[in-house]
């Protein structure tokens, strides 16, 4: 059994996968990698049992007693072992004893490890929740996990987010259940207006900056279920993202929902950074998302070959 100690932890980081998307239901938040996008890069690369960390924004540093083979991802993500500078979103192996440094300039950075924990996954995910006890063990400077490094075959090759999900200037939108309820002015400026992240925000949602203009009260509605993308409005006008961590349900009108594909994007924006939403058809949003789980099968059919 190997032990990775964590000499150094950036802020909000957090072990996370696919999360607990079957227990919704349940009211059981879903949790699981913000930008999807790192953690299905790894999974073609490294196999479908991995171990993830999300990384906020800062510096980490790990060391393993023993051999590990790792996935760095994020598109502001620096990273060296020793001295010498190590590439994005490309398998390399960690020698025993050496240590990691990464700073992570972006929100959002993943370091995936071919190795299987000691700790037991929480109804079938190892995913953390930014307030929830699932009693997966708290990431946290100075503690060291035990785990059982993987073999894996190892590729030389590098894949970029862009060949999976190519980025798009707008962050698009389908209607919300509750759309109907808002003025036209109001569902207007939703694609008009210039948009910003605020610092309130976190894995459970990020509040926009922006009011949206209404001359009618913003309607409540009885607490209706919710999920990752919905957007919400509060009652003075406020749009709120819905992200991994959210409530199974909420009583603000929902007017809208990101489109699955533009999520990641939506989870990388900080503070500041200006955006506009743009409206899709929902048969739009299934053939965008059709063509990501397309991407996705070529290219781990390729990579055998030196894709």
């Amino acid at each position: 059994m190997a032990k990775l100690h964590i000499k150094a932890l950036a802020p909000l980081s957090s072990w996370q996968d696919e999360g607990r998307p079957a227990y919704r239901h349940l009211g059981i938040p879903e949790g699981g990698f913000l930008d999807f996008r790192q953690r299905d890069l790894a999974r073609l690369l490294l196999g479908e049992t991995l171990l993830s960390l999300e990384l906020g924004q800062g510096r980490s540093a790990f060391l393993c007693d023993e051999p590990l083979v790792l996935l760095l991802t994020g598109a502001h993500l620096h990273a060296r072992a020793g001295e010498q500078e190590l590439s994005l979103n490309r398998m390399f192996k960690l020698p025993a004893g050496e240590t990691l440094y990464l700073d992570n300039a972006g929100r959002l950075a993943g370091l995936h490890i071919a190795a299987k924990p000691a700790f037991s996954p929480v109804l079938g995910s190892y995913s953390q929740h930014s307030h929830v006890d699932f009693g997966i063990p708290a990431l946290k400077k100075g503690i060291q996990i035990e785990l059982s490094p993987l073999s894996v075959a190892f590729l030389r090759a590098g894949i970029g987010l862009e060949k999976i999900c190519p980025s798009y200037e707008k962050i698009r939108l389908i209607p919300g259940p509750d759309i109907d309820l808002f003025e036209v002015k109001t569902k207007q400026a939703l694609v008009e207006m210039a948009f910003s992240v605020s610092n309130n925000s976190s894995r459970m949602g990020y509040r926009l900056m922006q009011q949206l203009p209404f001359s009618a009260a913003i309607p409540g509605i009885t607490s209706a279920s919710v999920c990752k993308g919905v957007i919400q409005v509060s009652n003075d006008g406020t749009p709120m993202v819905l992200m991994n961590d959210c409530q199974s349900t909420g009583g603000y009108p929902r007017i809208a929902f990101v489109a699955a594909v533009d999520l990641p994007r939506v989870a990388n924006l900080l503070p500041g950074e200006f955006f506009h939403f743009q409206w899709i058809s929902p048969e739009e949003n299934l053939s965008l998302w059709a063509k990501y789980q397309s991407n996705l099968r070529k290219i781990k059919y390729a990579l055998p070959f030196g894709f």
